[in-house]
C-alpha cells in the first residue's frame, strides 16, 4: 500500500515537471500582459476594460484549454498502458 502511494505521488510529480514548462510559458503570457496594459495613470477608463478583456480572455482560454488537454492524455495513456 506504502508502495502504491510513493509511485503514484512519483507518477504526479513527473507529470508536473514534464509540463512544468508549458504551465509557466501559459503563466507569463498571461501575467505580462496584465502588467503591460493595464496601468492605472492616464488610460482611458472605457478604452482600458476592453483592452484588458481582449488581452486576457483568450490567454486564459488557452490556458483551460491546454489543462483539459493535458488530463485527457493522462486519461488515455493511463487506460492504455
Amino acid at each position: 500500500m506504502a508502495s502504491d502511494s510513493a509511485g503514484s505521488l512519483e507518477k504526479e510529480v513527473s507529470n508536473l515537471s514534464s509540463n512544468l514548462a508549458p504551465m509557466v510559458i501559459l503563466t507569463v503570457f498571461i501575467l505580462l500582459p496584465l502588467f503591460w496594459f493595464w496601468w492605472p495613470w492616464g488610460m482611458d477608463p472605457v478604452y482600458s476594460p476592453l483592452h484588458h478583456f481582449l488581452t486576457v480572455f483568450p490567454l486564459a482560454l488557452l490556458a483551460l484549454v491546454t489543462y483539459v488537454a493535458h488530463e485527457k492524455i493522462n486519461e488515455a495513456e493511463e487506460s492504455s498502458g
